[in-house]
């Protein structure tokens, strides 16, 4: 962690690795040939992934990996920065027609692994279909990495103009839990698989994150017939607010979106336009900015502080503790639009550590594909989520339903990692 913008890996343990995933299902079967070949390719337009993390200095650093990155044939989970991952920091697995791209979220977010992933799926379908298919939007092998990509994505001058950031209304500490009624088992996490028709949603707003969020706590509602607030955390792409887009870091925001139960009362339109003044009045730039200043700040806290255990524990309180009772994000991933064809789901995915409920979207040919993700199995709330999208005359089909098991980090491992590699 050389800038304050850089990866930072002190907000992560065991019991809170933040893996993030994104999961498709292809036309047909995977060949791992082919796709290790495509991944190969990549090495050197996109080194920032091709990485190992060292800690050789009693601090974290992120340093070139001379090793392939590893695909297993398997669904199982598995450590990243391992030797199970060639100590890389991203692996892929795959089973059948199915493929999955893991990675630490400190690496980076959703829509900056969206670029290599399909850099790597454009290689892949050329050569195992013999086709040439357009390359518009698509980062080949040999073209140039732009500063934009790897640069600071947040303007030093304004922020350094700002002189304090107070903690706002972004960071809620009064919510509903659901497990403030339910005597519920919180130690899995289950996941829905469900795909949603686009234009059917945009009949109540074209923030479809703000509809799914709505709806969602209106099932919460329903169910537990409640006096409190419920509390929802939406993802938002801070990148597009500073002009860096092509930033490949973790640049992400989020608003927050209180219900207090007689919102209700209204319909869906209605509660979708309230949510949307709340959103708007909330989605700046001036909230990017500040966020950037908050990380400067706590980097030079951190450059203060000599080993990576008490930098770990100032910021434990952190980590693993709820901060809303919904998180829903909307990835924007439109660019698939050259290989579609081959697509038929795609999905974004992350533990429900932090929220009860955690809804992702992605976007495939007109149509919305949303992990419903939960931290116990009961299906009362996805249940009554189904019932409401049938109410609103939202076409829907549920498409699978599993365990979300998600790999972790090595952290017991990255010394003698680091040994390894330094050799």
């Amino acid at each position: 962690m050389k800038n304050y913008y850089d990866p930072n890996f002190y907000y992560t343990n065991a019991n809170y690795p933040n893996i993030i995933e994104i999961v498709l299902k292809l036309k047909d079967d995977i060949d791992e040939n082919i796709l290790q070949n495509a991944v190969n390719k990549l090495r050197y337009r996109y080194p920032y992934f091709f990485v190992y993390l060292d800690n050789s200095l009693n601090k974290y650093e992120l340093k070139t990996n001379p090793y392939p990155i590893k695909i297993r044939n398997n669904w199982e989970p598995t450590y990243l920065g391992s030797e199970y991952t060639n100590y890389h920091l991203f692996t892929i697995k795959y089973c059948k027609n199915r493929i999955g791209f893991e990675m630490s979220h400190s690496l980076s977010d959703f829509n900056g692994m969206i670029p290599f992933i399909k850099s790597i799926l454009y290689y892949y379908i050329c050569e195992k279909y013999n086709v040439n298919i357009n390359s518009d939007g698509i980062n080949l092998v040999g073209s140039k990495i732009s500063e934009k990509e790897i640069d600071n994505p947040y303007p030093d001058k304004e922020i350094d103009k700002i002189d304090k950031v107070l903690e706002s209304n972004n960071t809620p500490i009064n919510f509903y839990e659901l497990c403030d009624k339910n005597n519920i088992n919180f130690n899995i996490n289950y996941n829905n698989y469900i795909k949603l028709n686009e234009k059917d949603i945009k009949k109540y707003s074209n923030n479809v994150d703000l509809v799914i969020s709505a709806i969602v706590a209106k099932s919460i509602n329903n169910v537990d017939n409640l006096s409190k607030i419920i509390t929802s955390n939406i993802i938002v792409n801070n990148k597009e607010l500073l002009n860096k887009q092509d930033n490949y870091r973790e640049v992400e925001g989020n608003i927050i979106i209180d219900y207090p139960c007689d919102i209700f009362n209204n319909n869906l339109f209605e509660i979708c336009n309230l949510t949307n003044m709340k959103k708007s009045t909330q989605n700046k730039r001036k909230n990017a900015l500040k966020k950037g200043k908050k990380l400067k700040l706590l980097f030079d806290s951190l450059n203060r502080i000599e080993s990576i255990e008490d930098k770990k524990e100032i910021l434990g309180s952190t980590l693993n503790r709820k901060r809303s009772t919904i998180s829903v994000s909307y990835i924007n991933n439109k660019s698939f639009d050259n290989m579609n064809y081959f697509i038929k789901e795609i999905y974004a995915l992350n533990a429900a550590k932090t929220s009860d409920i955690v809804c992702n979207l992605m976007y495939l040919n007109d149509e919305l594909y949303l992990s419903f993700i939960q931290c116990f199995k009961n299906d009362i709330y996805f249940n009554e989520f189904i019932n409401l999208l049938d109410k609103y005359n939202i076409g829907y089909e549920i498409l699978d339903q599993e365990e979300l098991r998600l790999s972790n980090i090595n952290y017991e491992n990255i010394k003698s990692c680091s040994r390894k590699l330094i050799k």
